[in-house]
């Protein structure tokens, strides 16, 4: 996903680091990317610059949404270090 993919340029480029701005033309983006970095803009994970829109920032929640592992259908993988494991189920009788 393009947007995803622009997400962990900018990630990377800035260093992780929360309000750092990086041109669209040093992440690699392209005119076909325009519609992923839409998307990513509607759910709150990037911020265009307003002066030019050529720049873009991670918001927290883009930050936190690069950091994810990344997510590969309905597998029983063994959850990432650091993340909480599933709970059992507490279905009555079973």
């Amino acid at each position: 996903m393009a947007a995803l993919r622009i997400m962990r340029n900018l990630y990377e480029a800035t260093g992780g680091k929360p309000q750092r701005w990086e041109s669209l033309d040093n992440l690699g983006a392209v005119k076909a990317d325009a519609a992923g970095i839409a998307y990513a803009i509607e759910r709150d994970w990037l911020v265009i610059s307003v002066g030019s829109l050529h720049s873009v920032s991670l918001t927290e929640d883009g930050r936190q949404r690069v950091k994810q592992p990344p997510r590969r259908g309905n597998t029983a993988a063994k959850p990432a270090p650091g993340y909480a494991k599933p709970r059992p189920s507490r279905t009555p009788g079973t």
